[in-house]
């Protein structure tokens, strides 16, 4: 038996749904967003949206990838991979091992979070609060 891509993607999105809680407490520590403020299911379907974009559009694998691919998602706004310089450095990276992200944060100038953030706060997502 063969197991495909996206079979692997999709136990991997499940796994990880089975795990809202963990994420929620790990973004707070990274203080990307304050989980006493916010309305649990509306908060619970953004991690979804999130893990699946991260897992299933950008083939995320390692779990710092997933949490961190989160924090931005809750920081700069569920569309700041759409920006076309983020954009191609997750295609970029899709062959890389390791951490993607971290190789990500590396080739990219400080000036494009910038970007993502002001984009950010202009499109709809999740509150911080």
């Amino acid at each position: 038996m063969i197991i495909t891509k996206q079979q692997k993607q999709a136990m991997r999105l499940a796994c990880c749904e089975e795990r809202i809680d963990e994420y929620i407490k790990q973004l707070a520590n990274l203080a990307a967003l304050d989980a006493t403020q916010q309305d649990r299911a509306e908060l619970i379907g953004f991690i979804k949206e999130g893990l699946r974009r991260g897992i299933l559009d950008h083939e995320l694998t390692w779990e710092i990838d997933i949490v961190t691919f989160l924090a931005w998602w809750q920081l700069f706004g569920p569309h700041f991979d759409e920006l076309p310089a983020i954009r191609n450095a997750f295609l970029a990276s899709r062959d890389e091992t390791g951490s993607r992200l971290a190789l990500i944060v590396r080739h990219l100038p400080l000036g494009i979070w910038e970007i993502a953030a002001r984009r950010g706060s202009e499109k709809d997502g999740y509150s911080h609060g």
